[in-house]
């Protein structure tokens, strides 16, 4: 069995391969690994179920179930939240969470496998049933050693900013309104560009190759604050703000404390930036902004909140996060604040901002609620000025969703902006909930000027829409621009969200393949990132 394939042909339409389901590479054949499922096992499992052999007495509140918490014994009725949701915990005393297996390993005190192990013979399938190796038993030790790495890094750099090292630090986070209560629940921390974090990890017998290998240590032994030259930069250290998933420090970022260039304050361990999540007991809303402080401010002021901390595209593990909650506000940031903002400038950040909006509405729903232009710069210099929790429910009251927006603009756009604005208009309508859209038809028909038979039919012509695609199947041979590039076709069937509650959750897909002769190829499951690579299938297809 030969695949063959044009490869410089394959790398360039990749993209295009994905959206249309299609793959497109040159490669050799090779044994499929077992891949573990963990949703396969957590399907049959019932967290509140579980939670409750441990004889913890569950009482609802809201929209979660709280008791007491069984790993510290603790008396709190209401200190351990189950989210049901989301089939996943957190102690807001332990200051752990996670999720089932989570919940195993620190109540039994099980390792990876065994917890795995308990809750597969619960719902009775083997280990063998979700694809467990030895591999993944290792691959689960190293994440566990990486999580323990952060959090003793999250913990050091704690107590160097409650230190007399950290007094200065600890006076500028008051100057920006935060009291220490609210710089102990975010967790906060500072640092001096030094070998200090070195030093610690190495007495108490932390992996420094690991510390160095995800960034936390430079190979000078300096912590990642000093990437960039960031002791120059901030000779007098940093604000450490650890990244949370379920209570787990897995990312840091760094603001400077008095930055030498006011452009220059910001240091992220290196690789992809990661949001920031400042949660609340409650999980109605949520408010995006753009930083970290303004995110701190809103927990403060007892709202959930997201920073996007420069990221693009919100992970798809953190999108469904977000997704969770029924309602989500956009706030960005006002750079229209400070005085003497040229009409040049002006029209350019208003232009970035509204695609920040479009971009984020797209992944979100067309009922995203956009605040109105905030009176003051951000939500940390709001707090500053005094801002209440009063004041901030009614700025909620007037944000309006993005559909809205878009309606306003349509009114006022100009023709050569008005055909774009209407295409967004149209595409939000058809993810709107069935039970707004009448009431939404007759918005539209005021705001474009259409008749309710012309608005009919431009909604039909949107919904009948076939995306164009440049690629199809001739003679079971997959093509491109009428090109064939290769003897064979293949599809997703399956798309994966793997998330152990540590990491970034990662997707996994599974292909299915015919060479063009009929035959069929095996069926192969593989990593997102390797996917879109293209070199999975020197692996795992060919002769």
């Amino acid at each position: 069995m030969n695949i063959k394939s044009k490869t410089a042909d394959a790398t360039a339409v990749s993209a295009e391969m994905t959206s249309a389901h299609h793959v497109v590479a040159d490669s050799t054949m090779n044994k499929v690994k077992a891949t573990l499922n963990l949703e396969k096992l957590k399907e049959g499992i019932s967290l509140v179920d579980i939670i409750k052999t441990s004889g913890v007495d569950l009482q609802r509140n809201g929209n979660t179930l709280r008791g007491k918490c069984p790993l510290h014994n603790g008396d709190n009725p209401t200190s351990l939240a189950i989210y049901e949701d989301s089939q996943s915990w957190f102690c807001y005393r332990c200051d752990e969470g996670g999720d089932v297996i989570d919940f195993m390993q620190a109540w039994r005190n099980l390792d990876f496998a065994d917890a795995l192990r308990y809750l597969a013979d619960r719902i009775g399938i083997s280990l063998e049933q979700i694809g467990f190796s030895k591999e993944n038993a290792v691959q689960a030790k190293m994440r566990k050693k990486r999580s323990h790495l952060f959090q003793e890094a999250a913990l050091f750099f704690a107590e160097e900013l409650w230190s007399p090292k950290g007094k200065q630090a600890c006076i500028y986070l008051k100057k920006r309104g935060f009291n220490a209560e609210s710089i102990r629940l975010a967790g906060w921390g500072y640092a001096e560009s030094t070998t200090a974090l070195h030093q610690s990890l190495k007495k108490k017998g932390f992996d420094l190759a690991l510390a160095k290998k995800i960034g936390l240590l430079r190979r000078d032994g300096q912590d990642f604050t000093a990437n960039a030259k960031g002791k120059a930069a901030s000779p007098d250290g940093y604000i450490i703000m650890p990244h949370q998933r379920a209570g787990k420090t897995n990312y840091f970022s760094a603001r400077a404390l008095a930055p030498k260039d006011p452009k220059d304050k910001s240091r992220n361990l290196p690789g992809k930036r990661q949001v920031y999540w400042a949660e609340t007991k409650e999980r109605e809303k949520l408010i995006i902004v753009e930083g970290q402080m303004d995110a701190e401010s809103l927990r403060h002021l007892g709202f959930s909140a997201l920073a996007l901390c420069g990221v693009g595209k919100i992970p798809k593990g953190d999108l469904k996060r977000v997704l969770r909650y029924k309602k989500t506000y956009l706030a960005l940031d006002n750079d229209l604040f400070e005085e003497g903002v040229s009409a040049q400038k002006k029209a350019t950040i208003e232009k970035s901002q509204k695609k920040t909006q479009a971009k984020l509405a797209k992944m979100m729903g067309p009922l995203l609620m956009l605040f109105p232009v905030l009176a003051f710069k951000d939500f940390n210099a709001a707090l500053q000025d005094g801002l209440k929790a009063e004041e901030l429910f009614e700025l909620l009251s007037k944000a309006s969703p993005w559909i809205d927006q878009l309606l306003a603009d349509a009114r006022s756009a100009d023709p050569q902006d008005l055909t774009q604005i209407q295409d967004d208009i149209f595409a939000s309508f058809q993810h709107l909930p069935e039970g707004l859209k009448l009431s939404y038809q007759k918005k539209m028909s005021k705001a474009l000027g259409l008749g309710k038979e012309e608005l009919k039919k431009a909604l039909g012509m949107v919904e009948r829409e076939i995306p164009i695609s440049y690629s199809e199947i001739k003679k079971g041979v997959l093509y491109f621009q009428n090109e064939a590039l290769g003897n064979f076709h293949a599809r997703i069937t399956k798309e994966l969200i793997l998330d152990d509650g540590l990491n970034q959750p990662q997707v996994r897909f599974t292909l299915e393949g015919q060479l063009g002769s009929g035959e069929k190829l095996n069926t192969i499951e593989v990593d997102s990132e390797e996917f879109l690579s293209l070199n999975f299938l020197n692996k795992l297809w060919g002769a």
